[in-house]
């Protein structure tokens, strides 16, 4: 049930001590003021996705009002879905957790996570690193709460150099990283689905005018007979 494990956490340099989302208001500490940023730490965890069905389907049976039972079947948090695995121009494969693999063909684009141990090891394929570090750097500096905000300005660096293979279409389509994608949600990237997702055509609306745009890059090229599909059901929150 318990074990250490290595992640990002709300970091403040002066109190020097691991903050929670809802202390960090701003982007600042709320005890001291000083910036905080995102910091990897070895810790304590609880395994709550080996649990999770049973946390929430045993809810039920408790005699809680219903209003309590929805804030703590949305805590736990459960996403039934599966993965689907692209190819790359790169070495390395990549593959997404969707709830929505029927909108497979309308992937127009990819987006990867700051915190994604991938950036580090493509850093000498992307023509752009310093702007996609500085991004990452800035990205540090938020919560995740602030990061998942619905109405917050979507914001991200197109990765010159890396491109993505649509399995179903066969279209090369751009890979993106962006600060709404966390690590703690399936495998830190998502496609890109604007014409199914408002939040995927508001990303994709602000890099429309430009030469990244996430639908004017797209290409045609044979699709992989590697690409895999498999169910799974995970919880949204991979710890707790």
């Amino acid at each position: 049930m318990a074990y250490k494990a290595t992640i990002p956490i709300n970091w403040c340099p002066s109190c020097k001590v691991g903050l929670a989302n809802e202390e960090v208001v701003e982007g600042m500490c709320e005890r001291c003021g000083s910036p905080v940023i995102r910091k990897e730490k070895s810790q304590w965890m609880l395994r709550i996705t080996r649990y999770a069905d049973r946390l929430i389907d045993d809810l039920d049976d408790l005699d809680f009002i219903e209003r309590v039972k929805i804030q703590q079947k949305n805590w736990i948090g459960r996403s039934t879905g599966c993965e689907v695995t692209f190819k790359t121009n790169t070495d390395d494969d990549i593959t997404v957790f969707t709830t929505r693999a029927d909108t497979l063909f309308g992937v127009t684009y990819m987006v990867i996570s700051p915190e994604h141990p991938l950036l580090a090891k493509w850093k000498d394929l992307i023509a752009n690193w310093d702007e996609v570090q500085a991004y990452r750097e800035a990205a540090s500096r938020k919560s995740d709460f602030e990061r998942g905000e619905l109405n917050k300005d979507k914001t991200g660096v197109k990765l010159e150099g890396i491109e993505v293979t649509n399995p179903a279409t066969g279209e090369i389509v751009p890979m993106f990283v962006s600060d709404y994608v966390l690590m703690g949600y399936g495998t830190g990237i998502v496609m890109g689905v604007p014409g199914h997702d408002q939040r995927d055509w508001e990303f994709a609306s602000v890099f429309r005018s430009s030469r990244s745009s996430p639908a004017a890059t797209s290409r045609r090229r044979p699709s992989s007979p590697r690409t895999r599909m498999r169910s799974w059901s995970t919880p949204a929150s991979s710890t707790a």
